[in-house]
């Protein structure tokens, strides 16, 4: 199976929230093999490289995604703002991923180089990585203990009280720790990486991207287009 068989997984799979099924559902078409996706990849370029010059920043990737969404369902502008905001943490991991994806360079006349920005050959990428990630964001959020502007962390306790929660998840590393007591206590202190006590949301997405890569997933193939 390739990059579409798991996307469609993604953003068909009852287990996650019916917000991220959506926002997949948006997305899911460029990340896609085929004439078509190309297509609209090419399309889909040239609105979000809207000045032509082969380079597209992090705030010129959020413009973009908030007007896709509004495009894709003008009906409901309000949902759409509102999983814009919801999901905006997915966006920078993704971003980074996929502009460090291809060598790094100088870019002439400018303080930068272009791991600082996204390119042409890096942006099926993105929005594999923009699905994949969304998809994780959904689940940590399942276990998120933090309120407002407080960094987005969970602890010992809420990972105990909530990982029987992902039977059945897409990402299958948190599948088999929903079964296994014993596995969800490893992954625990795998996720910790600073031991100290609680797993940040780069954590969590390092630990899962990780381990779904190694495990030879679906997902684990989507997030090792750009490796």
């Amino acid at each position: 199976m390739g990059a579409g068989a798991s996307i469609a997984k993604l953003k068909n799979n009852k287990t996650t929230s019916y917000q991220v099924r959506k926002f997949v559902e948006c997305f899911s078409g460029l990340a896609e093999r085929g004439k078509a996706a190309r297509a609209a990849r090419i399309y889909a370029w040239r609105s979000l490289d809207n000045n032509g010059n082969g380079y597209v920043s992090l705030a010129e990737t959020g413009a973009w995604i908030k007007q896709v969404l509004l495009d894709y369902m003008p009906w409901n502008p309000d949902f759409c703002e509102a999983q814009y905001e919801r999901f905006y943490p997915s966006y920078i991991r993704s971003f980074k991923d996929a502009a460090d994806a291809g060598k790094d360079r100088e870019i002439p006349g400018v303080d930068a180089s272009t791991d600082d920005y996204m390119q042409k050959g890096e942006f099926r990428i993105f929005t594999a990585y923009l699905c994949g990630y969304a998809v994780m964001f959904d689940a940590f959020q399942k276990i998120d203990s933090t309120d407002g502007d407080e960094e987005r962390k969970f602890s010992k306790e809420n990972w105990d009280a909530g990982f029987g929660d992902f039977v059945g998840s897409p990402v299958a590393a948190l599948s088999a720790c929903a079964t296994s007591p014993a596995l969800a206590e490893v992954a625990f202190g795998e996720m910790d990486a600073d031991g100290k006590g609680a797993v940040l949301l780069i954590e969590f997405c390092a630990w899962c991207k990780a381990k779904e890569i190694a495990m030879g997933t679906e997902l684990g193939k989507l997030l090792a287009l750009g490796d």
